[in-house]
C-alpha cells in the first residue's frame, strides 16, 4: 500500500462525486458531508474527494468568516496537498486539484487578513496551472482559474502583482474562459457549468464594464436562483450594481433555503440595502437581522453605517444616526473598502446632508427620475454649502449620466474633478473613472484613457482598490483600441 493511504489512486468525476459537488455548490454542506462519508468507503482510493472536501472547508469559511472554524480547518490545506504530492499519476486532473486547493484556500486568507500567505499559494497555482496547461494542452478546466489569474493581473495593485508573479491581461482572460461558455451552455450535466457561469459574467461586467452582456449571460445559461444561495448572490449582486434593484429584490425575494443550506447571512444583508435604495421600511428589519446573526468581520461597519443612512434619510433622525454610526468605531474590521468608508465617516463626526444621502441610494438602486427630482429640488444648495458643492455637482453629474445626458454630466463631473483632485477626494476620483467610461463608450479613445489615467493618479483613500482597479481595467480595453 502506498505511504498515502491509497492503494490504487485514481481521479474519477463520476455520477455519485458530481452529485455531491451539486450539493456542495447548492450549500447543501451537512448533506454533502453524509455522501462524502459514503464516499469514502465506497471509493476509498478516489482523490476527487479531496476536491470535493475543500469545496466543503471553502464555502463554510468564506461564508461564515469563523476564526475558531477557520484555525480548526487551516491544517487540512496542507495535509491534502501532501497526499497529492506522493501521488504518482499521469493525469491531468492530479495538479489541478492541488491548483484548486491552493487558489480557494488563498481567498479564505485573503478573508482573514493573510495576505502574505494568500500571495504564496496563487502564485503556487499559477505555477501548476501553467505548466499543467503545456503538458495537457487538451485539458480545458485549467481555463476555468487561469481565466481569473489572467485577468486580474494587469488590474490589481503592483504590490501585489509582484507577490504572486502572476502575468496576463483581461482578453487572455476573457478568451480562456469562453473557451468553456459555449461548452457549459450547451452540456447543462458539465459538473463546473455553474463556476464557468459566475466567472464569465464576473469578468463582462466588472473588468469589461459589460452590464449587459453580463445579465445575458444569466438568459444564456437559464440558472435557478430559487434553491441556489450562490446564484442567488451572484444575480443579486450583479442586479443591485446595475442599478437594477427591483430585480435584485426579486431575486432575494424568490430564493427558498432551509435548515439543509448553510447560513449565508450576508444575503440579509443585501437585501436590506436593496430596501434601503428604494427608501422602503423593511430595510431596518434586514439590516439588524444581519448585524445580529452574522458572527464574521466584513461589513458588519457598513451595516451600522446603512442603518444609520436609514434612520437619516427616512426619519431624518440625527440621534438615532449618530448611534448607530457609533457603533462602526466598535464593531467588525477595517479590512475592505466598504468598511474602511463607514469606519471613516464614523469618525469624522460629520452629519450628511439627509437630502445628498437620499438621492445617493435612489441613485444606487438606479431610481434616476426620483434622484434627479431630488437633487433639483435642492438647486440652491451648492451655492449656500461650498463644502458640499463637491458631492452635489458629482452626484447631478452621475444621475444625468445614467440618463445618457452626456453633454451634462461631463460638465458636473469635470466640475467634481477639478475642484477635489488636489485633495484626494472620492468624488475627484470617480467623477474621473466616469468620465473615461463615458468617453469609452462613445469610442474617444484618447479622451477616455486621459480620465482613466487621471483617476489613477488621484490617491483616494475611499474605494481606492476598486477604483483604481476599475480605471486600470479601463486603460488595458483603451490602450488595445488605441494600437
Amino acid at each position: 500500500m502506498a505511504i498515502t493511504g491509497y492503494a490504487k489512486p485514481y481521479i474519477q468525476y463520476n455520477d455519485d462525486v458530481k452529485e455531491c459537488y451539486r450539493d456542495i455548490i447548492h450549500l447543501k454542506i451537512k448533506e454533502s458531508e453524509k455522501k462524502i462519508q459514503e464516499l469514502k468507503v465506497s471509493q476509498k482510493d478516489n482523490l476527487a474527494i479531496l476536491h470535493l472536501e475543500n469545496y466543503i472547508d471553502f464555502f463554510q469559511l468564506f461564508i461564515t468568516e469563523n476564526k475558531a472554524e477557520y484555525n480548526a480547518r487551516i491544517s487540512h490545506k496542507d495535509k491534502r496537498l501532501r497526499i497529492l504530492e506522493d501521488i504518482k499519476l499521469a493525469d491531468a486532473q492530479l495538479d489541478f486539484i492541488k491548483a484548486e486547493i491552493l487558489l480557494q484556500w488563498a481567498l479564505i486568507q485573503i478573508k482573514f487578513d493573510e495576505k502574505m500567505a494568500a500571495g504564496q499559494d496563487v502564485y503556487s497555482a499559477y505555477k501548476l496551472l501553467e505548466a499543467n496547461q503545456k503538458k495537457y494542452p487538451g485539458f480545458k478546466e485549467n481555463n476555468k482559474s487561469l481565466s481569473i489569474l489572467h485577468v486580474l493581473a494587469e488590474s490589481v495593485p503592483k504590490w501585489v502583482r509582484k507577490l504572486i508573479g502572476v502575468k496576463g491581461s483581461i482578453q487572455q482572460g476573457r478568451k480562456e474562459i469562453e473557451q468553456l461558455v459555449d461548452y457549459a451552455i450547451i452540456d447543462k450535466s458539465y459538473l463546473y457549468r455553474d463556476e464557468v457561469a459566475a466567472i464569465y459574467t464576473y469578468i463582462l461586467f466588472y473588468q469589461f464594464n459589460d452590464k449587459e452582456g453580463a445579465l445575458a449571460q444569466f438568459n444564456r445559461f437559464a440558472l435557478n436562483h430559487a434553491d441556489h444561495p450562490l446564484m442567488a448572490f451572484l444575480k443579486a449582486s450583479i442586479y443591485q450594481r446595475a442599478g437594477k434593484n427591483d430585480a435584485c429584490l426579486d431575486v432575494l425575494n424568490s430564493m427558498k433555503t432551509d435548515a439543509g443550506h448553510l447560513s449565508f447571512h450576508y444575503l440579509e444583508f443585501m437585501k436590506g440595502r436593496a430596501y434601503l435604495n428604494k427608501q422602503d421600511a423593511r430595510a431596518k428589519i434586514h439590516l439588524l437581522n444581519f448585524v445580529q446573526k452574522f458572527n464574521g468581520q466584513h461589513f458588519i461597519k457598513e451595516a451600522y453605517q446603512k442603518l444609520a443612512w436609514y434612520e437619516l434619510s427616512m426619519n431624518n433622525d440625527v440621534v438615532a444616526y449618530k448611534k448607530y454610526m457609533s457603533e462602526c468605531l466598535n464593531k467588525g474590521k477595517s479590512l475592505v473598502d466598504e468598511d474602511k468608508q463607514a469606519e471613516k465617516e464614523a469618525k469624522s463626526g460629520k452629519v450628511p446632508f439627509s437630502f445628498l444621502l437620499k438621492a445617493r441610494l435612489y441613485y444606487d438602486g438606479g431610481y434616476y427620475m426620483q434622484c434627479l427630482d431630488v437633487l433639483l429640488k435642492n438647486d440652491k444648495f451648492p451655492l449656500q454649502n461650498p463644502t458640499s458643492r463637491l458631492e452635489y455637482y458629482y452626484r447631478l453629474g452621475r444621475v444625468y449620466q445614467a440618463q445618457i445626458n452626456y453633454t451634462k454630466a461631463i460638465h458636473c463631473l469635470k466640475y467634481a474633478l477639478n475642484y477635489g483632485a488636489a485633495s484626494n477626494s472620492y468624488f475627484a476620483a470617480s467623477a474621473a473613472l466616469q468620465m473615461g467610461l463615458i468617453y469609452e463608450s462613445e469610442q474617444k479613445w484618447p479622451s477616455a484613457l486621459h480620465y482613466f489615467q487621471k483617476c489613477l493618479d488621484i490617491d483616494s483613500d475611499e474605494y481606492k482598490t476598486s477604483l483604481h482597479q476599475k480605471a486600470k481595467s479601463g486603460v488595458q480595453r483603451v490602450e488595445l483600441k488605441l494600437k
